[in-house]
């Protein structure tokens, strides 16, 4: 079932595989420090990984209504 949060979550999926796909593999030769792109992409990770949290947690929040 989607729910708002659907989009968020396809996101991070993006985010995580581009961030999979840009480290290197255990043929490459290592490099002393990260490219700047994925220090950027790392902390947009976690920033979605907030708004992801944020976004469920307001789904699971009880509404209350107050009646008569």
């Amino acid at each position: 079932m989607a729910d708002k949060c659907d989009s968020i979550r396809s996101r991070l999926r993006d985010l995580e595989v581009e961030l999979k796909d840009s480290q290197s593999t255990p043929g490459d030769i290592p490099v002393s420090k990260p490219p700047p792109h994925l220090n950027a992409l790392v902390r947009e990770i976690a920033q979605t990984r907030l708004s992801l949290q944020a976004c469920v947690e307001s789904l699971l929040a009880r509404q209350w209504t107050v009646t008569g």
